[in-house]
């Protein structure tokens, strides 16, 4: 039941991460002309337009006609398409697919601006803070709550939260695990609490911590959370090391607009997505942290699994030498590396 005043408006909702794989321009569209075919099913509109952008600009106008009621847009993860080609092997990289991408989002992100009339809220998720160079240019009417203090714990679970509505659960884990409240708090605390968008109020990652309750393990659900194709290359094609970014102050400039996904600075790049967090400091600016123990094992464990990829093109010890080094076999990575005819 609706609480009273309440208006119940039309949702147009489009997860951009459907919308990958496509190899051209056309197939872009088509993606893209599948997931406008949902809503407009679901509101029994008509889906017409010689191009997305023009059918998602229609669609919009529709809805709205149809229910009465300006339509209220939940885009998310807006930059999976062009993501999806950066992150693509070098081979399989094409930087002109890249270019057409863009532009096709470019075109498509912009009749929100064109149909704004016709819509109560826009409300864009995504990885990456493309500049205004990028697809959304001609998109100049957004509000940016990314570093606002006001939204800083929107997106997770404060730990205020985490004690109100999870203190059955927290009650019921720690007897089954053996282990007092509080032990049980300060360990979900270090595993999946830390982010912060602000620098100063902190959230849990509401995916990990309903993960945990479910399975009742201290898992890595980051890992799980969604793809890391983008994040391992990156890290393969970078000397980085795992601690080179931890502690690193940046302003709030760069902050607020790291750059270009494809062309931002390492740190830039791990921070948007995710790996990296902010930690305010008395000068105003920020240092770079990673907000966990679950992401730090993540990030950890990418590193590893790229570092023992290619063992096997040294032959049997090396394929023996990376399968010790993944399990943390002390004794059995000694006797492999004894075994190797090391030449440089």
């Amino acid at each position: 039941m609706c609480p009273p005043n309440f208006i119940a408006c039309p949702v147009i909702r489009l997860d951009m991460s459907a919308v990958v794989g496509g190899d051209s321009k056309e197939n872009l569209q088509d993606l893209i002309m599948d997931r406008l075919g949902i809503v407009a099913e679901r509101y029994q509109v008509s889906l017409h337009g010689v191009n997305c952008a023009n059918a998602f600009s229609r669609l919009i106008r529709d809805v709205h006609k149809a229910s009465g009621k300006k339509a209220v847009l939940l885009l998310d993860e807006y930059d999976a398409p062009v993501i999806n080609i950066v992150g693509r092997e070098k081979r399989a990289y094409d930087k002109n697919l890249v270019m057409d991408t863009r532009s096709v989002m470019q075109d498509f992100y912009t009749q929100i601006k064109v149909e704004e009339k016709h819509l109560k809220l826009a409300f864009i998720t995504g990885v990456t803070k493309f500049s205004r160079t990028g697809v959304f240019s001609k998109l100049n009417n957004l509000l940016d709550i990314s570093l606002d203090s006001d939204f800083s714990a929107f997106m997770g679970c404060t730990h205020e939260e985490l004690m109100t509505y999870f203190a059955p659960f927290i009650s019921a884990t720690a007897l089954e695990l053996g282990i007092s409240e509080e032990e049980l708090v300060n360990k979900l605390k270090e595993y999946y609490d830390g982010f912060s968008f602000d620098g100063i109020n902190e959230v849990y990652n509401h995916f990990s911590i309903l993960s945990f309750f479910k399975t009742r393990k201290f898992g890595n659900f980051w890992m799980e959370s969604g793809s890391n194709t983008v994040i391992r290359k990156f890290l393969r094609d970078k000397a980085l090391t795992v601690d080179q970014f931890k502690g690193q102050e940046i302003n709030y400039r760069q902050a607020r607009a790291p750059g270009e996904i494809d062309a931002t600075s390492p740190e830039g790049f791990l921070y948007q997505s995710g790996y990296l967090t902010l930690r305010a400091t008395e000068s105003g600016a920020y240092l770079l942290d990673y907000p966990n123990s679950e992401v730090r094992e993540a990030i950890s464990t990418l590193f590893m699994e790229n570092f023992t990829s290619n063992w096997g093109a040294i032959g049997k010890s090396g394929r023996e030498l990376g399968e010790k080094l993944a399990s943390g076999d002390i004794a059995g990575m000694v006797r492999a590396c004894s075994e190797i005819n090391w030449t440089f």
